[in-house]
């Protein structure tokens, strides 16, 4: 039943996304600003709501197509999708392959303050997580061509 409604939404988007898209575009800035309120004011609340709390979770998921929402309203009827996230696109599997070797040793490094809220060793492990990852990919490719880099890294 808990999936249920994710299923009837992405369902009913499929349907009508000719209608979503052309809204989309005739509306974009007006959506676009509710949206970003929308998401900031999530992610406010997330950082406030104690973790496993109901509200938290159902936060949490409309969050997700907050988000979804957001990604959409920008790019709905545009053109191709820039380079650089086409990269992303392709290089993602193999991103997050790798993204472990180098998250543990930055949260081994900054210590867990049990129940606090630590962005900057959110953002550390994150950075470093995408950061080393992406170079270890682009490195491999350019050493053992794309090919057998995906044989070996994914």
């Amino acid at each position: 039943a808990r999936t249920l409604g994710p299923f009837l939404v992405g369902w009913g988007a499929s349907l009508w996304r000719d209608i979503l898209t052309e809204h989309a575009q005739n509306r974009r800035c007006a959506w676009f600003i509710v949206l970003l309120i929308l998401f900031f004011l999530g992610g406010a609340g997330l950082a406030t709501l104690p973790g496993l709390s109901r509200a938290s979770l159902a936060l949490g998921w409309a969050q997700c197509y907050i988000t979804l929402a957001l990604i959409f309203v920008a790019t709905a009827g545009r053109g191709g999708a820039p380079e650089l996230v086409c990269w992303l696109s392709n290089a993602s599997y193999p991103i997050y392959l790798s993204h472990l070797f180098f998250v543990t040793p930055v949260l081994a490094f900054l210590p867990y303050t049990p129940g606090a809220f630590d962005p900057m060793r959110i953002l550390a492990a994150w950075a470093a997580g995408l950061g080393n990852s992406a170079s270890l990919i682009l490195i491999a490719r350019a050493v053992l061509g794309e090919e057998r880099a995906r044989t070996w890294l994914g």
